[in-house]
């Protein structure tokens, strides 16, 4: 690729009443942006996108929109993303700006990837993330955070792209190091997938125990305070299983024909006293005073216990998602499966986090919606012990991340 065309970058702002909902770089890549201011814009996101465009290997792929100052202002009165391309055509066409090149998409193909290795995606109060019309990611700091210690990962195996991974890492620890164990994780499972035989999708067994091998040791080599570390929720999809691991309370869903499924089991206190029914019911583990209590991560010194690991076969789901506690504390059972089956594949990572981030859930009424029967149950449990539990969830109050297989 000659020079010029990797120092290109050429910006349309697309706004609806003047308020900038996405930028579009180069005429092509569409992301949802952390600032409206241009200049700001570029020093955080121009990095990752000059390394990602150094990677491709044809020009054709930077067919780019020229115009005289370098970037245009769009309005868009119906902002959806899959209508912003049929819109964008029409807008270039009045201004008689002509390309070959028009697709439009929420990120480039090893922009997660990238965003990882680089130290960006860390970094980021906002990020979102696609690969092949079939993965998708998006994080947010929350509410009530200053830092991002959660790290999300989307990447095909680069010998076959039939071969998939997705993860999520929620970093614990209350400081940078919950950032540095989280970023380190997704780094590592980077290296060990893209050194797997590309011929192991079909033997999803053999994965699981490479897998088991990795995980003892992935934060083996960093130096970390004492307390810190990483959950993890990671999908592996190869020919026709699926190979789920989960540690801490970073979960996996799955859906089929409109039906949701929770595919791991959290790792918690909470956990525990619902399986002693002590928590009568499994909405109220999110209202538990312990629910945040996790008995298992991974830090320097290994795991506290084994990883739970899963093998499901593809064809009992359509969709799946891996999701901190960040989005399954702050919405309900219902509530996520409400959106995972009404959710266009673009938007249903970020529909999840959106709603996590802006739901407010209030125990009195979750209990009121539960069946007669198990209304009685828990009205009795929270009686006996008020405070074991909390009278509400407020959304954003953590980071916020989910990541998603959707078949096209």
């Amino acid at each position: 690729m000659a020079d010029n065309m990797k120092e290109k970058y050429n910006i349309t702002i697309l706004k609806t009443e003047k308020v900038i909902q996405g930028w579009l770089l180069n005429g092509k890549e569409y992301i949802i942006p952390q600032t409206d201011n241009l200049e700001t814009y570029k020093k955080e996101f121009l990095t990752t996108w000059k390394l990602m465009a150094q990677d491709q290997e044809s020009p054709e792929q930077f067919k780019e929109y020229y115009f005289n100052n370098n970037h245009i202002e769009i309005d868009l009165k119906d902002y959806r993303v899959n209508k912003i391309k049929e819109r964008l055509k029409k807008e270039l066409e009045k201004r008689e700006i002509k390309s070959s090149y028009t697709k439009v998409y929420h990120g480039a193909e090893q922009i997660c990837k990238e965003a990882i290795l680089t130290g960006t995606q860390i970094k980021m109060k906002h990020s979102e993330y696609s690969l092949n019309g079939e993965l998708y990611a998006t994080q947010d700091i929350g509410k009530n955070r200053t830092n991002q210690e959660d790290s999300v990962l989307i990447i095909e195996h680069p010998q076959n792209k039939n071969f998939k991974l997705l993860a999520v890492a929620d970093g614990i620890g209350g400081n940078e190091d919950g950032e540095k164990a989280s970023r380190h994780v997704v780094t590592k499972l980077i290296e060990w997938f893209e050194n797997l035989n590309r011929n192991l999708d079909t033997n999803m067994q053999e994965v699981e125990i490479e897998l088991n091998k990795l995980l003892p040791n992935i934060l083996s080599d960093i130096k970390l305070s004492k307390g810190a570390g990483s959950t993890l929720s990671a999908v592996i999809i190869g020919k026709s299983e699926t190979l789920i691991s989960n540690i801490g309370d970073s979960r996996v869903y799955s859906m089929k024909d409109g039906n949701l499924k929770q595919e791991t089991k959290d790792d918690s206190i909470a956990q525990e006293l619902l399986e002693k029914k002590y928590i009568p019911n499994e909405e109220l583990t999110r209202y538990s005073s312990q629910g945040n209590i996790i008995t298992n991560s991974i830090n320097e010194m290994g795991l506290i216990k084994a990883p739970n690991m899963y093998i499901i076969q593809n064809k009992s789901y359509d969709r799946i998602m891996a999701v901190s506690d960040g989005v399954s504390d702050c919405l309900s059972k219902q509530e996520i499966e409400t959106i995972m089956k009404n959710s266009e594949k673009e938007l249903l990572t970020h529909n999840i986090v959106s709603n996590a981030l802006n739901n407010y859930s209030d125990l009195t009424k979750t209990i009121n919606n539960l069946p007669e029967r198990e209304k009685i149950k828990s009205v009795k449990s929270i009686n006996a012990n008020p405070r074991a539990y909390i009278p509400s969830i407020i959304g954003g109050k953590d980071n916020t991340t989910a990541t998603a297989y959707i078949k096209k």
